[in-house]
């Protein structure tokens, strides 16, 4: 059983309530890994701007280490 409130990183406290996937939470969205082939969650995450102005996600691989790249983060 789920207690009544998740723990964030740096110690906010989220409601169960209002969290739909707990990948929110964490921080850790799903990209695609071009060396595993498959889909896996991103570690270090940062919001970029590409040269075209469009949002994107960079990050690395939480299984391999390599760098992974989302564009529409």
């Amino acid at each position: 059983m789920l207690p009544d409130a998740l723990y964030a990183p740096r110690g906010v406290v989220v409601d169960r309530a209002e969290v739909r996937d707990p990948r929110e939470v964490l921080n850790m969205p799903e990209v695609y890994c071009v060396k595993c082939k498959a889909k896996r969650e991103a570690i270090d995450t940062k919001k970029v701007t590409m040269k075209n102005g469009k949002p994107a996600l960079s990050g690395i691989c939480q299984k391999c280490g390599t760098k992974v790249f989302k564009i529409g983060g």
